[in-house]
């Protein structure tokens, strides 16, 4: 689908260009109270497949509000019987929905972030779309003026789902040098250095960022070890801190595939 291109002239050093093209204040900007150290365990003895549609997902009017995106995509393929709406005008499309569905404004940005991922390029290859459609991955609704810094489990959403429409659409997507570098600063900035699959494209320009910094670079792998062990992370040293979020976001991607499954049930069952 997507070629390799650079839309940035970027050197050698690339981090650190990229660093001077989005602006210090990237790296300036102050934790999140909502950033995670820990989470609740996911079971990861659950059936997907016997996942139920949570009772109040059930509506006659389904709403589109807050569904993850594959199931987004699913209830669009389903409801116009294809692909042909992919290329139709988003906003044409919510008024076509609208006797079948509950809308909000956010529903028209998804639909044209899926329709972006579905036909276009430029999610894989120029920084400041792939914002745009992570936002709008996120039930956001898109200010083009306004370019807000992406949370790593934002971007969780939106590289997962461009590898599902890939699948589905039988493509192929390379992210540019551009892309990685700036999902790379996204997440040194808010705090996640050592970084599991979908990010992990990023991990070696984090690391250089790491060193940019003066921080050093982690060890990943044993990050990854204590991630994936039962052993307790309570004590706050940095590699733990850092375990605790690397299991967050891995923890973060199951449960996005999760809630899909139950969410199309729950669409299926108002049929």
């Amino acid at each position: 689908m997507a070629e390799k291109t650079d839309t940035i002239d970027l050197p050698d050093d690339s981090v650190r260009a990229l660093l001077d093209t989005f602006g210090d204040k990237l790296l300036d900007r102050e934790d999140d109270d909502d950033s995670p150290d820990a989470v609740d365990e996911l079971d990861p003895d659950e059936d997907l497949d016997s996942a139920e549609p949570k009772e109040q997902e059930v509506h006659s009017r389904f709403s589109l509000k807050d569904l993850e995106p594959p199931t987004v995509l699913f209830v669009l393929n389903d409801y116009f019987g294809g692909k042909a709406w992919w290329k139709w005008d988003a906003v044409a499309i919510l008024e076509v929905l609208a006797d079948r569905f509950e809308l909000v404004e956010a529903d028209r940005d998804m639909i044209w972030a899926l329709q972006h991922l579905l036909v276009g390029e430029t999610f894989w290859t120029e920084w400041d779309v792939f914002n745009y459609v992570t936002q709008a991955l996120n039930d956001k609704v898109v200010d083009f003026r306004h370019m807000p810094p992406l949370r790593p489990e934002e971007m969780v959403t939106s590289l997962t789902t461009a590898d599902f429409v890939l699948q589905l659409t039988e493509s192929v997507g390379e992210y540019s040098s551009e892309v990685v570098s700036y999902i790379a600063v996204m997440c040194w900035d808010g705090g996640f250095w050592a970084v599991p699959e979908p990010l992990s494209l990023a991990q070696e320009r984090i690391n250089e960022l790491a060193l940019i910094q003066g921080a050093g670079v982690l060890p990943v792998e044993r990050v990854k070890d204590l991630a994936e062990s039962n052993k307790n992370l309570d004590e706050d040293t940095e590699i733990n801190v850092q375990a605790r979020r690397y299991r967050y976001l891995q923890e973060f991607k199951q449960n996005l595939s999760r809630e899909s499954l139950r969410e199309i049930k729950a669409y299926k069952a108002t049929k």
